[in-house]
């Protein structure tokens, strides 16, 4: 368990639910043959009692690292926000399952507000696919996935050098 304060102010606590490979992305498109999609799975609490706590600045910040040699041949630069000691990382794209069995997409210029807020107190469980949705080798081991937080990610350039609090998985 990992308690954060995003950039706005909210605070939230996040617990990693694990690491998982799916054959399909979010949209219902299929990987090629050999090649999953992998996501990372976490528990997040607006520890807010008296307001909803806005995802989408807390999950801007987050990156997901797989190893490079799971990174399909031909396409390491393009895929790699930052290689890191044999590691890719990538932001991720976030949804949350809703209560009519739909997802929602809690990042990028879809997402809702009013379904992207956690009620005060509340825990929800998000789903952040690696790379905005990119297929990896499907021989890839879940238990190497890493997710990171890197404050005010989404307001620069990643470097090696920028601060990351981990946050385990498992």
């Amino acid at each position: 368990m990992t308690v954060l304060t995003s950039s706005d102010g909210f605070r939230f606590k996040v617990s990693g639910a694990g690491a998982h490979t799916t054959p399909t992305d979010p949209d219902g498109n299929t990987a090629s043959p050999g090649q999953a999609y992998v996501y990372a799975e976490i528990d997040v609490t607006n520890l807010q009692k008296d307001r909803g706590g806005p995802l989408g600045v807390l999950l801007s910040d987050l990156l997901i690292a797989v190893p490079q040699a799971v990174v399909p041949d031909g396409g390491r630069a393009y895929a790699c926000e930052l290689e890191d000691h044999g590691m890719c990382l990538r932001t991720g794209r976030w949804t949350h399952a809703d209560a009519d069995g739909g997802t929602d997409d809690l990042n990028g210029l879809g997402s809702d507000p009013e379904t992207s807020t956690i009620p005060p107190g509340g825990t929800w469980t998000v789903r952040g696919y690696f790379g905005s949705v990119s297929p990896i080798n499907d021989t890839h081991d879940v238990g190497k996935v890493q997710l990171f937080s890197t404050p005010n990610l989404a307001e620069k350039f990643l470097k090696k050098s920028d601060p990351r609090t981990a946050i385990p998985l498992n």
